[in-house]
């Protein structure tokens, strides 16, 4: 999910079908940074609803449009899980799994996460002691959770500092299955095991709703989503790995265009009946699973040149995708900071306008940071040591 660089296989016509050699693709670094910012302006919403004009969806103006983009911008976690799983089985189907290859995997997927995130973890551990708006690591247990990211795990089921850090472990955990995952792809074919995968996520998410027996499932969000359900939107990107794209510009850019609709459709349902779903209806089983193939489905579509996605490539969107996990990690906290200074007054839509740039100037430099000092080093460092097949989600 929060990774940068995209080295992907290249395409090559074959009999109708796209195939692939080795390569760069920025195509997938700009969608990284469309799922980092989208998450961002879905934070910014919460934190400052009050940002826009009211917005009720019935004039179809600017700010209903805004609104409707800030409020589905949680699909930005999704799509960094599908990305995260087409990324890391395209590099992992051309590799031989020895044990230690598979070893070698797990300390560059650790060395991925792990450094920049104890970087952030000791600035807020020491900022805590005098912002308000950072809540203290209290007693040893906690801080052992908060170093291995042991965070919504049981038996202590520790909250996590910064809300964001909820996915990391998650993500971990697939990476930890990953190579297990592609072995059954190579015995029983990446269908049977995307199956596998999505009738693990539902049974989970199902017995966990049937097991609690609550009003308001918000409040054990943390145990429906753990890996066994959220699994299925790493697997779909997993499988749409071994897909081909169709030769054709004009039918790669409709297949875009129809998982985008059925994405809408998806999405559409849902805030029709939010109550439903919070309340343990059947789209909290099913809806996560639905929404990872329809964004897995565009994935090998946009690995091929088509000229009117070529927003995606472009040098601004590439750095984007760069420092994504940079601003994944750090908007969160910024945002929260900024709430605890802002008098009443500002609280209006345009003072929250510039407030909303200088948030993102702010989230831009600390992710820089990150990128520069500790992910770009790190990585480095790794492959020259480990040696072997570069990442496909490393920093350049």
């Amino acid at each position: 999910m929060l990774v940068a660089a995209t080295a992907l296989p290249l395409p090559t016509a074959a009999d109708g079908v796209v195939t692939m050699t080795t390569g760069f693709h920025p195509d997938l670094h700009g969608l990284r940074g469309i799922a980092a910012l989208s998450v961002l302006l879905f934070h910014w919403n919460y934190h400052f609803p009050q940002w826009l004009p009211v917005a009720d969806g019935s004039r179809g103006g600017l700010a209903d449009a805004l609104s409707l983009v800030a409020l589905r911008g949680w699909v930005g976690v999704p799509l960094f899980f599908v990305l995260a799983g087409y990324l890391l089985a395209a590099q992992l189907r051309t590799s031989d799994l020895t044990a230690p290859a598979i070893l070698r995997f797990w300390v560059r997927r650790g060395l991925r996460i792990y450094p920049a995130y104890w970087l952030q973890l000791a600035m807020l551990a020491t900022l805590g002691a005098g912002f308000a708006a950072v809540p203290p690591l209290d007693g040893w247990i906690t801080v052992r959770d908060h170093v291995l990211l042991w965070l919504n795990l049981p038996p202590t089921m520790t909250r996590p500092l910064n809300g964001v850090w909820w996915t990391l472990p998650i993500e971990l955990g697939f990476y930890l299955l990953l190579p297990a995952l592609m072995l059954s792809c190579r015995r029983f074919g990446w269908l049977a095991t995307y199956l596998f995968a999505l009738l693990v996520s539902i049974t989970w998410r199902a017995g966990v709703i049937a097991h609690l027996a609550l009003d308001n499932y918000g409040v054990r969000i943390s145990v429906i989503d753990a890996l066994p359900g959220s699994l299925a939107v790493f697997a779909a990107g997993m499988a749409a790995a071994h897909l081909t794209a169709p030769r054709s510009a004009a039918v790669r850019f409709g297949i875009v265009i129809t998982a985008g609709v059925v994405l809408h459709v998806l999405l559409g349902s849902l805030e029709a009946d939010i109550r439903g779903y919070w309340a343990g209806g059947w789209q909290l089983v099913i809806l996560p699973s639905a929404i990872g193939i329809a964004l897995a489905l565009t994935l090998p579509c946009l690995i091929v040149p088509t000229p009117a996605l070529d927003l995606l490539a472009t040098r601004p969107m590439v750095v984007l995708g760069e420092l994504s996990y940079g601003i994944y990690l750090w908007h969160f906290p910024v945002q929260r900071e900024l709430r605890g200074l802002l008098p009443a007054d500002w609280l209006a839509p345009w003072p929250l306008a510039g407030c909303l740039l200088i948030a993102l100037l702010a989230t831009l430099a600390l992710a820089w940071v990150s990128h520069r000092l500790i992910e770009r080093p790190v990585m480095r460092w790794s492959h020259r040591r480990m040696g072997g097949q570069r990442d496909h989600d490393a920093p350049d």
